[in-house]
Formats: C-alpha cells, structure tokens, sequence
C-alpha cells in the first residue's frame, strides 16, 4: 500500500504531484521529480494552465529578452551544487554555439543546442509571497538555467517576454529523452605527447581542444598529470577554501555549470554556513551572502585537484572538485583577466590547501 508521500503510480502525475506537495509542504521540484521518477519538466508542464506558460522560441532570442528584466536572480546548478547571483543580464553575446552574457554581476555560458524546454512560472495573487521566473531545461528534462524575479524587476518586461513566446498550444506533453550517463573516463593512448601538449598551453580555454585532441575526459587527464601539473588534496577542501578566502578577503571565481549553462560568480564570500550545523555531519555547505548564495552537497564531492594550466601571462591555477562518477562540481579560480598575471594571495591560498 502506498504511504501519503509516495503516491500511487496509478494516479495521474498532477494528482502525484499534488499529493507529494501535501505530505512534504516545501519539496522543491527537483527532489519532487526524483521521488516521483520523472523529469522536473513533465512537472512543470502539469501545471500548464495553473502556474506554468509554455513557451517556445529559439532559446538566442529568449535568452537576449533577459537583458530587459532589470535587476534578477539567476540559477545555475548541477545535481550537487547550486549557483544564485542577483543582478542583470548584459553584455549578451550570441553565435552558431554559444551566447555568452559578461556583466559584472550576471556572468554565463550557454549552450542554446542544450535548451529544449521553457516555461514562464506565476505562483499567482493567492500565493503567501507571490512569485515570478522562468524554467529551461534540456532534452531530459533537467533544468539547465532559472531566472526568479525580485522586487527590482522589470515586470512590464516580464510580461511583454511571455506573450512574445507564448507557444499556441500549451498542452504538448514533455517526452524526457535518457539523460547522459557519466563521463566515460578514458585516458589519452599517449600521455607523454598528451603532457607536451598540456605545457604548450597559451590560454586556459586551450584544454579543451587538448582533451578533444587526445579522446580523454577530464578526470583521468588530470590523473596522467599528477605530480606535474596537478596536486590531488583532500575531499573535504572545499569549505576550507570558502573559510580562507572569506578570512583574507580573497575574491574568487566559482565556476558550477551543467550541459546546458555556466555561472560564474567573481567577488568576495562572506557568510560559509553549515547546515546542519554541529555536531551532525554536514550535508549542505552554503555561501550566503546578498547577492551571491552558493548551496553544495557536502557529501557529493569526492575528489579535489589543484590544477595549474600554462598562459601566455604565466601560470593559471585552479581548484577542481569532482563527484563519484567523475563529473565537474565547481572549478575555482583567481580573478584574473587576460594580459593580468594570477593574483599572488591566490596562489598562496591554494598552496596552503592539503
């Protein structure tokens, strides 16, 4: 027999739904969905009508209709790691592959291919605090970017966005396609011409093509160059850093992407907060600072590299942590810009991390 928050799968997804939502008041969608076994998008799509507008549109043209919201707060995350930052969308650059958005504030690279699915959300007047935002996920219905909506908003804007990509039919069921499984994790056949490639890097972006180059992933790249440019540390590094930075006012970049989307966050952390707090072991382990929150399953991170990656201004060093499967968490860098050397408090930080 079914308990009250596991549903009968013989009830419709939106009966589900509503069911899990009354016996976990508070259950945000994603959780929800992997409870109900579905993607998060065929539950955004069940309350088409309600809540949800479906929108449809080339994602370029979507994402460039952000620039005229004002002030937001933008949501970027993988399964373990969750990256807010309030600001606007400006400096929005689109081509054949990628748009790239380079404000100060909101900083993204978006893989449009990736972008599958939108929706424009309205909890609505009879919600206790009424919220406004919009969802896009890719072909698996996993979120891949959410923009929520503050008091600061442009809500004209809002407005105008939905109607311009309201699509004409709105009951158009989501078909989730397998979402990929984890990286493969293949060494390069030859590490010795894959290492003289690494140390003839230029620019940090050149590691890409070098793992292209060579039919690798990253994981086992940085496993070849142990020892030469790569320092494996301890798992639980991650909030040391956050804590010494935050001590020495390091600013930082926080890199945490998914298939889909890049959020960058350059600036100072402030506030580390453990949650739950001691003595229980630490589950989340959150920045909460007021324009940037930062959430990362503690437990999730399995593996940390200091990684350093050759430039024509001199050595870039970064912190690069990893989930049991090998998939990229967060990388962290210095600030840094191109023609400026790496900040030395940065690399004396990282050096300090065991």
């Amino acid at each position: 027999m079914a308990s009250d928050s596991s549903p009968a799968p013989t009830a419709s997804l939106r009966e589900r739904w509503e069911a899990l939502r009354q016996a976990q008041p508070g259950i945000r969608a994603r959780d929800a969905a992997e409870r109900l076994g579905v993607s998060e998008a065929e539950l955004a799509q069940t309350a088409v009508g309600e809540t949800m507008v479906r929108l449809e549109g080339d994602p370029r043209a979507m994402i460039e209709a952000l620039g005229t919201l004002g002030r937001v707060m933008a949501l970027t995350r993988n399964a373990s790691i969750v990256h807010e930052r309030w600001g606007t969308y400006e400096e929005i650059h689109t081509n054949a592959m990628h748009v790239l958005v380079l404000g100060p504030d909101i900083d993204l690279r978006i893989f449009p291919r990736q972008w599958r699915h939108a929706y424009a959300y309205d909890s609505g007047l009879s919600a206790r605090r009424r919220m406004r935002g919009l969802q896009f996920f890719d072909s698996a219905g996993v979120a891949v970017h959410k923009v929520y909506l503050g008091d600061a908003s442009n809500l004209e804007a809002y407005a105008a966005l939905v109607e311009t990509f309201r699509a004409p039919v709105q009951d158009v069921p989501v078909v989730a396609e397998a979402p990929p499984g984890p990286p493969e994790r293949r060494r390069p056949e030859d590490v010795d011409a894959f290492l003289e490639g690494w140390a003839s890097m230029t620019d940090t972006h050149d590691f890409f093509g070098l793992l292209h180059e060579h039919r690798t992933d990253r994981l086992p790249a940085l496993e070849c160059a142990l020892g030469r440019f790569v320092r494996e540390v301890s798992a639980d590094v991650f909030e040391t850093l956050l804590r010494r930075a935050s001590d020495a006012r390091q600013e930082l970049m926080l890199f945490v992407g998914n298939r889909g989307c890049i959020q960058i966050h350059t600036g100072p952390v402030q506030r580390i907060v453990n949650l739950p707090k001691a003595p229980a072991p630490v589950e989340w382990l959150n920045v909460l600072d007021p324009d940037f929150n930062l959430h990362a399953r503690a437990p999730d991170v399995a593996r940390a590299f200091v990684v350093t990656k050759p430039t024509e201004d001199g050595d870039v060093t970064s912190v690069e942590l990893y989930d049991e499967a090998g998939r990229t968490l967060v990388q962290i860098f210095g600030p840094r810009k191109p023609g400026i050397p790496e900040q030395p408090s940065w690399r004396r930080l990282v050096a300090g991390l065991a």
